[in-house]
């Protein structure tokens, strides 16, 4: 044998050695095992190959050596070779790839210290020399006494194993193999190991195995607590038994289930999730749910069952819960108003309510069932003209709403055939199907365009009404407005804007002298504060230029409030001139019921000498009359001067009222005795012209607080005027009764001639009559129906007529209820 065979073989014997005793040892696992044989193995061919060198020295040695190296260089793990001074001698291409080649650890020659201070000062888990020194001297101890193989985690976040092994001649070699691969997978492996033991652990099922007969073989240990009986008690035990004794059928279907279950196993056949109820020895009932398979021999001969039970007592709760709800949630989409629709991931109608179905109507019914996608019921509803948008474009309008759909774009309004207007809102689930909700909008969006059609009228109206109109909010900003108040109040265009705050138009006003003189922010405040009241306000404000503006503030319920700006210069003008106009006629007026009234005494003290001479001639009281003619004249002269004298005293009681001289003597009144006094004085006349005058006064009538004199005036007046337009054969009646209000009503109501509509309206003005035949016949000054509305107004009363052309005139005297005396008490206290 040569001397490099020598070498080799002492080498590999040694190798062999080492191993084998690692082996014994036990310390290794398989995989390991693999890669340390390898590992030395090259150590071996190494050790060989540096041998030989040394050795011979020849050329051929140098040739097998490269031989060697390039060999090694196709191997997966990285090596190194040092010598017994510790020097590196040899390194495959592996070794560079796993380390940063221009650090250059594996440089032929460099120490193994060298090596390592190269790879630790290139490591940035070491942030101090410190660190860096004690990892060096870590891995100086690791390498002079080499032990099992050991895990480096590298920067890059893989994994070497290392293993070192001394030489025969003292040198080393290191190998170094990538187990990143390997990390993983174990630790995949302990997490499903561990996942496992979690599962089993809290794992509800258990595990049986029947014979021939399906008597039971075997039970799994967690089956004694799940089914709370010891395991041998149901050993030996058949499947029928064993049910018949805990599996109490308590219904039809139960106990049909029951039945077929038996066939199965007199068949033996297979059963899936067969969930029956199970009495427990506690008294407990469980659900469980127990499937199994036939075992057979190689020939086919039944062997019994093997299965697998689990305990399904919450799983059945919840499942008859889901339900329940389940069904609720489909009553409560069926009492929907909206119509809704859900459609799965793949766009097919997946349920819907009744709703949905009405809306569709008849003819698009039959489309509308599960299943269905949305395209296709979309595309059955164009064909129908459910969409009237779609008239000549319906495939582009059939594309845009899938994907509008598909989109889930929210909420919107679609219209439909026969002004049905359905606001739909399109919402995506988590499991990528669509709910769609569609509520009939019709009546709103009617209400809306009306709304819109009645907003555009008001702004018609706004821009075209005489009025300056403006809308201010809570917040004192301009929300609305219209042209006429730019025009009145003379903005700029770009001034007036919704938006911007009143103080800007107050400020502006206030600058150009709107306000009058003065500090403008002083008067911008005042302003201001007056706005931020929120009260109802209305002043007039004269502008320089002379127009007078009437402003008019009135607060919003909602807050904020609305001012109008009216032009009233042209008003105020006509009201300056009537004003002026009515003092004049007030003044004139006065004078007259003055002097009318400071003629009263120089009146009637003629007028009564006049009365009372004639008289005295008529009486012929100082001896006769020479002609009988002088006692006619006399007649003629009482007549005309009490006539004077009446006349003159209707004008001067007029003229007292009106200037407010007249004082009322106020009494307590019997009723029965003011119609007997009235009527007393036109008995005669009545008579004369075949008049019939009738009183009626009811049973025990109040009494009237009034002046006596004004009343018998009234009723005088009344009769006189009822006797005097009344034709021959006519009547007048003079009543009176209680009002609803409490007050009294005096009425004359005669059949005479009447008065015309139009003139009714006048009748009560002085020195008015109403022009006719009948008219001029009679003796009249138009002062008694003036007198009479003067004095019953005097008493707080009023006057109404009622007449009829041809058909009567009925003239009624009001009393308010507080002159009516309804007691003796009473009567004594008021007077």
């Amino acid at each position: 044998m040569s001397r490099k065979a020598g070498v080799f073989g002492y080498s590999l014997a040694a190798a062999v050695a080492v191993l084998a005793i690692l082996q014994w040892l036990g310390s290794t696992s398989g995989a390991a095992w693999l890669a340390i044989w390898l590992a030395l193995a090259l150590a071996v061919l190494a050790a060989t190959v540096y041998a030989s060198h040394r050795l011979e020295g020849t050329p051929r040695a140098t040739t097998g050596e490269a031989r060697l190296v390039a060999a090694l260089d196709q191997v997966s793990d990285a090596y190194l070779v040092f010598d017994a001074d510790d020097k590196l001698v040899a390194a495959n291409r592996q070794f560079a790839q796993m380390f940063d080649p221009d650090a250059a650890p594996g440089r032929i020659g460099i120490t193994f210290r060298e090596m390592c201070t190269t790879i630790v000062n290139g490591d940035s888990r070491y942030k101090d020399d410190a660190s860096r020194r004690a990892a060096i001297e870590r891995r100086m101890q690791l390498h002079r006494n080499p032990g099992p193989p050991f895990e480096y985690h590298r920067v890059g976040g893989g994994w070497l194993r290392i293993t070192e092994r001394r030489l025969a001649d003292g040198g080393t070699v290191i190998t170094y193999t990538d187990i990143t691969e390997a990390k993983r997978r174990e630790a995949e492996i302990a997490a499903s190991d561990q996942r496992f033991r979690a599962f089993a652990d809290i794992a509800s099922d258990w595990l049986w195995e029947t014979d021939a007969k399906h008597r039971y073989t075997f039970f799994s240990p967690n089956a004694e607590v799940i089914l709370g009986r010891p395991n041998r008690d149901r050993i030996g035990q058949s499947r029928e038994e064993f049910l018949r004794r805990h599996w109490k059928t308590q219904s039809a279907e139960e106990a049909e289930l029951f039945r077929r279950h038996l066939d199965d196993l007199a068949a033996h056949r297979p059963f899936r999730n067969l969930v029956h109820s199970y009495f427990r020895a506690d008294g407990q009932v469980r659900m469980v749910s127990v499937s199994a398979n036939p075992v057979r021999s190689p020939s086919g001969e039944f062997r019994g069952y093997r299965g697998v039970g689990h305990d399904v007592t919450e799983l059945v709760a919840l499942t008859k819960q889901a339900e329940t709800a389940h069904q609720r949630l489909v009553q409560a989409i069926e009492t929907l108003d909206d119509a809704f629709a859900l459609y799965d991931a793949g766009d097919r109608l997946v349920t819907f309510n009744r709703r949905f179905r009405e809306m569709a109507g008849p003819e698009l019914g039959a489309s509308v069932r599960e299943g269905r996608s949305f395209e296709e019921i979309l595309r059955d509803a164009v064909v129908l003209g459910i969409y009237p948008q779609a008239d000549g474009r319906e495939e582009q309008f059939v594309l845009e709403r899938v994907a509008a759909h598909r989109a889930g774009r929210g909420q919107f309004v679609e219209r439909f055939a026969n002004k049905l207007w359905l606001r739909i809102d399109e919402r995506r689930t988590p499991d990528g199907g669509m709910v769609w909700i569609g509520t009939d909008v019709s009546a709103l969006v009617e209400r809306e365009a009306e709304l819109a059609r009645q907003s555009k009228i008001q702004r018609a109206l706004l821009d075209n009404i005489d009025l300056g109109i403006s809308l201010i909010d809570s917040n004192l900003q301009v929300i609305a407005y219209n042209e006429r108040l730019r025009a009145l109040l003379d903005f700029p265009t770009d001034l007036l804007k919704v938006g911007m705050p009143l103080e800007d138009l107050f400020r502006f006003n206030a600058a150009r002298g709107e306000y009058g003189p003065g500090d403008s922010e002083h008067q911008v405040a005042l302003r201001l504060a007056l706005a931020r009241l929120m009260q109802p306000h209305a002043f007039e404000r004269t502008r320089p230029d002379g127009t007078v503006l009437e402003i008019r503030g009135q607060p919003l319920p909602g807050g904020g409030f609305v001012t109008t700006y009216t032009d009233v210069t042209h008003f105020k003008r006509a009201e300056s001139e009537l004003r002026s106009a009515r003092e004049q006629a007030e003044s004139a007026s006065h004078s007259k019921s003055m002097f009318l009234a400071n003629m009263s005494h120089e009146l009637r003290t003629p007028l009564n000498a006049v009365i009372g001479f004639a008289e005295i001639i008529q009486g012929e009281v100082v001896g006769p009359l020479g002609s009988p003619a002088y006692k006619e004249y006399a007649n003629d002269i009482v007549a005309s001067a009490r006539h004077l004298g009446h006349v003159i005293g209707s004008i001067l009681d007029l003229s007292k009222i009106e200037a407010g001289r007249m004082k009322l003597e106020e009494t307590v009144i019997s009723l029965d005795e003011a119609a007997d006094a009235a009527t007393r004085l036109l008995r005669s006349r009545a008579t004369e012209g075949r008049i019939r005058l009738e009183t009626r006064i009811p049973a025990s009538p109040p009494r009237l607080l009034a002046d006596s004199r004004a009343l018998q005036q009234m009723l005088v007046n009344l009769l006189a005027n009822a006797v005097k337009f009344t034709p021959v054969g006519g009547d007048v009646i003079l009543s009176v009764e209680l009002a609803a209000d409490g007050g009294l009503v005096w009425s004359v109501r005669d059949t005479g001639i009447g008065i015309d509509a139009e003139d009714q309206a006048r009748i009560f003005e002085p020195f008015t009559q109403v022009e006719s035949s009948l008219t001029r016949r009679h003796d009249g000054t138009g002062l008694g129906l003036p007198l009479v509305r003067a004095l019953i107004e005097l008493h707080g009363g009023q006057v109404r007529l009622e007449s009829q052309r041809g058909r009567g005139t009925q003239v009624t005297l009001h009393f308010p209820p507080e002159r009516t005396i309804r007691s003796e008490a009473r009567a004594v206290k008021a007077s």
